[in-house]
C-alpha cells in the first residue's frame, strides 16, 4: 500500500525491466524505495513489489559492464 494511488501508472513487469536497465547505467550508485506502507498494504502486494524492485536492481548493477 501507498497513500497516493493512482491510475494509468506503471504495470510491475514494466517497473522491473526500467529499473534493471537503470541499475545498469556506469552512474548508478544506490536505490531508495520509499512511499510503502505496510498497514495500507493489501495482501503485502506493495511490499512484494518493493521487493522484487530491489532485487532487479542489485540483479541490473551485478550484470553491469560498467561495475
Amino acid at each position: 500500500g501507498c497513500p497516493a494511488i493512482g491510475p494509468g501508472g506503471l504495470y510491475t513487469d514494466e517497473l522491473l525491466e526500467a529499473v534493471k536497465y537503470i541499475a545498469q547505467q556506469p552512474n548508478v550508485a544506490g536505490i531508495e524505495i520509499v512511499e510503502v506502507d505496510p498497514t495500507l498494504d493489501f495482501r503485502d502486494m506493495t511490499s512484494r513489489a518493493a521487493a522484487h524492485v530491489l532485487l532487479h536492481a542489485l540483479k541490473g548493477m551485478k550484470l553491469s559492464p560498467f561495475k
